[in-house]
């Protein structure tokens, strides 16, 4: 369990520290996508995710997890839910 804490914490304060950096470049971006490494992308990715950004994700939203893990917390929409 202890092992499973650590790499937990490891894993979001890397997530926090690549956000931060996407935040604070000299030339930030509208939209920042960060991949964990070995991921493997559908052929239709951008499309699924351009459609996610346009009809779906709400404007006071800073990160989207495209996980696919079983979700939690409460939905919004067909694809989203707020943790």
């Amino acid at each position: 369990l202890l092992h499973d804490q650590a790499y937990a914490i490891s894993k979001a304060a890397s997530h926090f520290h690549i956000q931060n950096l996407a935040s604070t470049s000299p030339a930030p971006k509208p939209i920042a996508l960060v991949l964990e490494d070995g991921v493997g992308l559908a052929s239709d990715f951008r499309e699924k995710v351009w459609a996610l950004i346009q009809e779906e994700i709400p404007c006071d939203w800073d990160v989207l997890s495209l996980s696919t893990g079983c979700p939690a917390g409460r939905c919004i929409s067909p694809h989203l839910a707020r943790i």
